[in-house]
C-alpha cells in the first residue's frame, strides 16, 4: 500500500533558512519539527526561560492547528533545554498546555541552535 505524506511549510521565523518541514504528515500521524520561544511574528525571543516555553507551546499549537491537530492530539513530545537550571521553571508550563492529556515526553539538556534560546519542543500527534 502506498503511503499518503505531506509536509507543511511555515513563512516563521524558525523556518527561514532552514532545510526542513514545520511538520510532516504520514496518514493520521503528524510530526512537528522543533518549536523555540522565538516570536513568530516579530522574530524576538524572551530571555525567561518560562516565557520562551509558553512561546515554544503557543509556536506549537499553532503548527498543529496548519494540519489539522491541537495539543489533544499530541502523544509525544521531546523537549530539549539548554540549562539543566530552567528544568524547574519550564515543566510546569508544560502542565499549562497539556492539563487534559499528558503526552510521552523526553527531556534532553544539550546546546541549542542558538544561543538565546532555552527551550527547543517537537512533537507527535495522531489526528
Amino acid at each position: 500500500m502506498a503511503s499518503i505524506r505531506s509536509t507543511f511549510a511555515a513563512a516563521s521565523v524558525s523556518r527561514r533558512g532552514g532545510a526542513h518541514a514545520r511538520a510532516v504528515i504520514g496518514g493520521r500521524w503528524v510530526f512537528v519539527s522543533g518549536s523555540n520561544g522565538f516570536d513568530q511574528d516579530g522574530g524576538g525571543i524572551p530571555d525567561d526561560a518560562a516565557e520562551q516555553a509558553h512561546q515554544a507551546f503557543r509556536n506549537l499549537q499553532h503548527a498543529l492547528s496548519e494540519v489539522a491537530a491541537g495539543l489533544d492530539d499530541v502523544v509525544r513530545v521531546r523537549v530539549y533545554v539548554a540549562d539543566s537550571r530552567d528544568i524547574p521553571h519550564i515543566t510546569p508550563v508544560m502542565g499549562d498546555y497539556f492539563a487534559a492529556s499528558c503526552p510521552a515526553r523526553s527531556l534532553v539538556t544539550c546546546p541549542l541552535a542558538d544561543p538565546r534560546m532555552k527551550i527547543e519542543i517537537e512533537a507527535m500527534a495522531r489526528r
